[in-house]
C-alpha cells in the first residue's frame, strides 16, 4: 500500500467517527450513568450519540454536496465504551469495567482494529477521523506508516501525550482515576505518542506538538522532576515541544514542510473556547487564536508547504456542546466547522 500525499484539486477524503471513551474517571462514569438515566426517562430526546453525529448534523448540506468529501459512517465499538452508552449497558458502567479494560490495553486492541478499519474502507482517500479518545490517532498512524512513516505528525494539544503511562500514574494518581495496584505499562491516550515513537512508527524529528503546556519547565515548576526529565529526554530525541504562548506569538513554525497529518485534540481551547472536551486542566487557545492558526495552516496547504496525508479531531465530549460556564459560551462546532472549511472542503466546495 503505497503512501499517498494529498494533491488538494483531486483528494479525496473519508470522513469518519470513531467515538471510543474508556476513562475510569469516577466523575465520567457517573455522566454516562447520568445519561442511560435521563434516557430510560425520555428516549427520544438524543440527536447526537456522539461526535460524528454533531458535526454531520451541523454540516448537513456540505455534508452530501462537498466534491471532494465522503461521510461513511462509523468504526464500529461497544456501545457500553461509547461517550452515551444504550439503556441496558448500567451493569458495565463502574469504575472497575473502565480501569480493566484500560489495563489489559484495551485502547491497543481498538488501535489495530483502527488499522483494519482504513485498509478496508477508506484506502486509498485521505482520512478524516472525529473521535474521542486520542489514543486511536496511533491507528491511523500506524496505517499510514506501514510502508512510508517519512512524513510531518502535527498535533494541536495542551497535553504532549508522551509520558509512559507507569510514570504518570505513579506521580498523579488521584486525576488519573482508581487505577490497578500494579499498572502495566498501557498504550492510552496519555501515553500514545511515545509508544508510536517507539514504535518508530513516527519520528521524532518530525513530531511537532503546538499549543502544548507539558513543557520541561512546567513540570519543574510543578516540582516533578521525574516527569521533567521525561520531556526532556524526548526534546533530546528531537520532538518538536511548541508552548502555547509561543504558538500564539509565532505562529506555525516555517521548518513544517512536506507531507503532514494533523491531529487536533479539541482541548487545544479548554475553558478559553472550549468546554465539550474530556480534559480541562489547562486553559487554552482563545477561539480567535486559534481559528487563526487553522487560517495558516489552511494557507501552508494552498502554498503546496504542505500535503495534507489526513486530519483527526479528538476528545470531544459530547455531553457540552453549547454549554455554558463561567461567562464562557463553549465555541466547540464553530472550530469543527472551521477545521472542515479550512482544511477539509475543498475551493469549489465553499463556493
Amino acid at each position: 500500500m503505497p503512501l499517498r500525499y494529498r494533491d488538494s484539486s483531486t483528494e479525496k477524503f473519508k470522513v469518519f467517527g470513531a467515538a471510543l471513551d474508556a476513562l475510569d474517571l469516577p466523575e465520567k462514569v457517573a455522566l454516562k450513568l447520568a445519561y442511560v438515566e435521563s434516557m430510560r426517562e425520555s428516549p427520544w430526546q438524543e440527536l447526537a450519540f456522539d461526535p460524528y453525529d454533531a458535526i454531520n448534523n451541523l454540516l448537513l448540506e456540505q455534508a452530501y454536496t462537498a466534491k471532494n468529501v465522503e461521510w461513511i459512517g462509523k468504526f464500529p465499538i461497544e456501545s457500553r465504551l461509547s461517550p452515551k452508552p444504550l439503556v441496558g449497558d448500567e451493569g458495565f458502567l463502574t469504575i472497575t469495567f473502565f480501569t480493566d479494560f484500560l489495563d489489559k490495553n484495551g485502547c491497543l486492541t481498538y488501535r489495530e482494529k483502527l488499522v483494519s478499519y482504513l485498509k478496508d474502507n477508506v484506502y486509498p482517500a485521505s482520512p478524516v477521523m472525529i473521535g474521542v479518545d486520542h489514543s486511536l490517532t496511533g491507528g491511523v498512524l500506524r496505517y499510514l506508516a506501514e510502508s512510508n512513516n517519512d512524513f510531518n505528525v502535527v498535533i494541536l494539544d495542551s497535553h504532549t501525550d508522551i509520558i509512559d503511562f507507569s510514570t504518570k500514574r505513579a506521580l498523579v494518581t488521584p486525576s488519573l482515576g482508581k487505577g490497578s495496584s500494579s499498572p502495566p505499562d498501557i498504550y492510552e491516550c496519555g501515553s500514545f505518542i511515545g509508544h508510536l515513537l517507539n514504535e518508530n512508527v513516527i519520528k521524532a524529528d518530525r513530531l511537532w506538538i503546538l499549543g502544548t503546556q507539558d513543557l520541561p519547565e512546567d513540570a519543574e515548576r510543578l516540582e516533578i522532576p521525574l516527569y521533567a526529565q521525561r520531556l526532556r529526554d524526548w526534546v533530546r530525541k528531537g520532538v518538536h515541544l511548541i508552548s502555547k504562548s509561543d504558538l500564539v506569538r509565532h505562529g506555525i513554525p516555517e521548518e513544517i514542510e512536506g507531507p503532514t497529518y494533523i491531529s487536533i485534540d479539541i482541548d487545544v481551547g479548554s475553558y478559553a473556547s472550549v468546554l465539550a472536551c474530556r480534559f480541562m486542566d489547562r486553559i487554552g487557545l482563545e477561539y480567535e487564536a486559534l481559528v487563526g492558526i487553522l487560517k495558516s495552516l489552511s494557507a501552508l496547504i494552498k502554498q503546496n508547504r504542505i500535503s495534507l496525508l489526513g486530519l483527526d479531531v479528538m476528545e470531544l465530549d459530547v455531553h457540552f456542546l453549547n454549554e455554558e460556564a463561567s461567562d464562557r459560551r463553549d465555541c466547540t462546532l464553530e472550530i469543527l466547522k472551521n477545521i472542515f472549511d479550512e482544511l477539509v472542503f475543498s475551493e469549489s466546495d465553499r463556493n
